[in-house]
């Protein structure tokens, strides 16, 4: 089926959720972005079980949705919607959706298609997330680095094939919004991999030159100038005091550029890890710059996380997170490994193999 790439249609949902006598079906844009094209004109509300969404739509759209019912929520798997009828079932303790019917050929497309080869693969994330729940449950914050590795290798291989199946996706299915959803949802999560821009290759035409196509493509290109092997650019940041135009100094052989913000859990997990490896490989050419990309309104909070982990290494703020935005940096958190003219050795190194890098290279 082909869909216009300009004009909007309407669309009509009809949707049955059991075990609702009262609250919403609150529908969420996979990418978030002016790449939209789709008007909601009425709906969300469920009412004896049942709502109707209308709006108009360009082309195939893919989506996640909230269920609420009094103060409890479910969230959904994410689908697809389409000009035409279609209806959406499911019941509210366990949310799920019957394949849509009359002209969602999309939706159809991506449940019987892509969607049971992406549970096969997420097996291999179960295998990794059980190795990580059981090392922290047997060492808490003393896992061996043997054992490290071994975790993050079972990672890297679910992140692998996750991705090969996009661009498996894409090369079979060039001219399907399927295809170009998949891949949009996972370059904004994660950001440039060369893997992506192929994808984005592979697809047709059409697709590319959808709103959405040509807004994943500007993006895919804008991001490539952080890849590994190019310098990296000039950021306009401050310091954490407020003073503007500050730069990022290579003053060692190997920087380690690492966005994050105050709030952020996973980027604070790191820091124990990232004090040692400071520590031990500062004299022998090895530095640390952080890069926060905290608002304006919670720049108390950046400077009190600073203080209480006790960071001894520079920080930059990116106010905002405005320069990070256009580097496509939406994830965090986010870093880079530099050498000492600024060119990018490694994105998104963990500390482990970080410390494999420099005992090699130092």
């Amino acid at each position: 089926m082909t869909f216009s790439q300009e004009s909007m249609r309407p669309f009509k949902i009809i949707g049955n959720i059991e075990g609702i006598d009262t609250g919403r079906f609150k529908m969420l844009r996979l990418v978030a972005s002016a790449a939209n094209s789709i008007i909601f004109t009425s709906g969300d509300s469920i009412v004896n079980e049942k709502f109707t969404i209308t709006g108009k739509i360009a082309y195939p759209h893919a989506f996640l949705a909230r269920v609420y019912k009094g103060n409890s929520m479910v969230p959904t798997e994410y689908f697809f919607i389409e000009p035409g009828t279609q209806y959406l079932n499911g019941y509210f303790d366990s949310i799920r959706y019957t394949v849509p019917l009359n002209s969602s050929k999309t939706n159809t497309e991506f449940l019987e298609g892509y969607w049971p080869q992406y549970k096969s693969v997420e097996k291999f994330y179960e295998v990794y997330s059980n190795a990580a729940r059981l090392a922290r449950s047997e060492y808490g914050q003393l896992i061996p680095d043997t054992i490290k590795a071994r975790i993050g290798n079972l990672q890297t291989s679910f992140i692998n094939k996750r991705d090969s199946l996009i661009l498996q996706q894409a090369s079979q299915f060039p001219g399907s919004f399927v295809s170009l959803w998949v891949l949009a949802e996972r370059f904004f999560t994660v950001g440039y991999k060369e893997i992506y821009e192929k994808s984005f290759n592979r697809l047709s035409s059409s697709i590319k030159l959808t709103r959405t196509g040509k807004f994943l493509g500007n993006h895919i290109m804008t991001a490539k100038i952080t890849a590994k092997g190019q310098k990296f650019p000039l950021l306009n940041v401050m310091d954490v005091k407020g003073k503007k135009n500050q730069k990022i100094r290579l003053n060692n052989k190997f920087t380690l550029l690492e966005f994050w913000f105050s709030h952020c859990g996973p980027c604070i997990a790191q820091f124990p890890e990232l004090k040692n490896l400071y520590k031990d490989f500062k004299a022998k050419g090895f530095n640390i710059v952080g890069l926060s990309t905290d608002r304006a309104e919670d720049k108390a909070s950046l400077n009190k996380a600073i203080l209480k982990y006790e960071l001894p290494w520079d920080q930059l703020w990116d106010k905002n997170g405005i320069e990070s935005v256009k580097l496509t940096i939406n994830s965090f958190p986010t870093n880079f490994l530099l050498d000492e003219n600024g060119i990018i050795l490694e994105k998104n190194i963990s500390p482990v193999l970080l410390k494999t890098f420099l005992e090699k290279n130092l």
